[in-house]
């Protein structure tokens, strides 16, 4: 039993700038953001095919604006906002499956949850996956385990529900400096508003505070070295809960599902978030510009 999730976003962002004096300058770039989205997953029946819903697809516009000042000769700082950008999907998936008198509803009722002291998303979801498919799991749940619990639910094009994703809200700090012969080092900071955005709020995600450094060194006039690492939590990896706060519902975009169930999607849908990144690339100047 298997399930598939797969977003892709893609942007065209011109830009324009403005000197407002020697050391001060502003910019505005218009934001085009092209989406597309599909959620398969295998039917709930013994031959174990994928659905195969062709990717869903949506346009975007938002905007970003920055400013930027030279404090010394050396020394420069720049900010920016982006604001939010909205697409809606169609046919994502049957998100009553996942309320009261879906089948992933019936198995979080039904499920014999273990208060004693709280209990973690995990647990919650092993006991109620355990439930809905009549077996036993350990504690160790993986991935695996929990699409055999989403395998349960139809995969055809009946009843299937649109859902509006957004794009969240970015402002970010940066400070350059030069102080260095040849090295050029910076850091910035990015607040990435996730429990705004549509879609991303409804499912739990919480804001990221990014922190990132970077490096550049010339090694002569044409070569340039670079390196990086950014750090930030995951937004959707949550504290311990209660069963009994699993238990609630929440309203998704029209429909009432279970906390529950929406922490199952989450570890099933977006398992690959990182949140440590190194980098390292070169510049290299081929020929001298005219």
């Amino acid at each position: 039993k298997k399930m598939r999730a797969e977003l892709n976003i893609a942007k065209i962002i011109p830009s324009i700038s403005y000197s407002l004096t020697n050391d001060i300058s502003i910019g505005l770039s218009p934001v085009l953001a092209y989406g597309e989205m599909a959620l398969n997953y295998t039917d709930g029946g013994d031959t174990g095919t994928i659905s195969s819903r062709d990717l869903s697809n949506d346009i975007g516009t938002g905007f970003t604006i920055g400013a930027k000042a030279v404090l010394t000769d050396n020394v420069k700082v720049g900010i920016t906002y982006s604001s939010g950008l909205e697409m809606e999907y169609d046919n994502v998936a049957n998100f009553e499956q996942f309320g009261m008198a879906g089948s992933v509803g019936e198995a979080i009722q039904d499920s014999n949850f273990k208060t004693n002291g709280g209990l973690t998303q995990q647990g919650a979801i092993t006991d109620a996956g355990a439930s809905m498919l009549n077996k036993s799991f350990d504690t160790s749940m993986t991935a695996d385990n929990y699409n055999q619990i989403l395998s349960t639910l139809p995969a055809s094009k009946a009843n299937l529900d649109n859902l509006i994703l957004e794009q969240p809200e970015e402002f970010a700090i940066g400070i350059t400096t030069t102080a260095i012969d040849k090295l050029m080092l910076s850091m910035d900071y990015r607040k990435i508003m996730w429990s705004d955005a549509k879609g991303y709020k409804e499912f739990g995600w919480k804001d990221q505070d990014v922190i990132a450094f970077g490096g550049a060194y010339t090694m002569n006039n044409k070569l340039v070295l670079r390196a990086g690492y950014n750090k930030a939590k995951s937004p959707i990896k949550g504290e311990s809960e209660t069963a009994q706060e699993l238990m609630t519902t929440v309203n998704l975009q029209g429909h009432t599902v279970y906390k529950n169930a929406l922490n199952m999607l989450n570890i099933v849908g977006f398992p690959a978030i990182s949140e440590t990144h190194y980098t390292l690339g070169f510049g290299y100047k081929i020929a001298k510009s005219t």
